[in-house]
């Protein structure tokens, strides 16, 4: 247990919304070669995991710890879950990157 406590001490948590693909996509790469631990959020369940096997695929699984979690930035209780999931698994957040657009209210 000390040993987990000690990790989550020292290591740094990110959490990437709109990670699947993109500029949000490249955020996590470069996260992730600075040994940073991040949460790829997308609205897509499939297209996140698929996201997330391509990075470690393409960077290998020893190096880089990149995991996925669905997010819909709308959506009041998918945010909650989300905040839930970063404080019961890492209890703490580090960086946040707000890159997943929503569309706004539309003017006329």
């Amino acid at each position: 247990m000390a040993e987990a406590s000690n990790f989550l001490a020292t290591q740094r948590i990110a959490v990437v919304s709109g990670g699947n693909k993109g500029i949000g996509l490249e955020i996590c790469r470069q996260l992730a070669s600075k040994g940073i631990v991040v949460i790829l959020t997308a609205r897509d369940e499939k297209k996140g995991n698929e996201a997330v096997i391509n990075t470690l695929k393409m960077y290998g699984h020893s190096n880089y710890n990149v995991i996925f979690h669905q997010l819909d930035v709308t959506d009041i209780s998918s945010i909650v879950t989300l905040k839930d999931f970063i404080k019961d698994r890492f209890g703490k957040l580090d960086i946040l990157v707000n890159n997943a657009g929503a569309l706004g209210v539309l003017l006329e």
